[in-house]
């Protein structure tokens, strides 16, 4: 299932170098870290998880033109509901069986 501390804000940093590290992205956020629950880095991207939809919003705005390193930082909204993707991969599996199954 899923983790029920987690939280469902998730802001996507897309276009990031390859060797951005954590301390990075937070002295970016330096004025949200108490609303910032997680970071996740990845090839390129960086997943940052907030509490509340209203902070994501502000500091989806204010990432907007921002640089980490010599690259400039695309955000991307998601709004995350486990249960939904729950269901969603869950309609995947069975259609796959579907057509596997003729």
């Amino acid at each position: 299932m899923y983790n029920s501390n987690c939280t469902f804000y998730r802001l996507v940093l897309k276009g990031l170098p390859y060797n951005v590290t954590k301390t990075e992205i937070l002295t970016l956020l330096q004025n949200y870290k108490t609303d910032i629950s997680d970071v996740i880095l990845n090839t390129g991207y960086a997943y940052v998880d907030f509490h509340s939809e209203s902070v994501l919003r502000k500091v989806k705005d204010f990432v907007r033109g921002k640089y980490i390193g010599n690259r400039p930082v695309v955000g991307k909204l998601y709004v995350q509901h486990p249960e939904y993707q729950y269901r969603t991969s869950w309609r995947r599996e069975t259609s796959r069986r579907h057509i596997y199954e003729h």
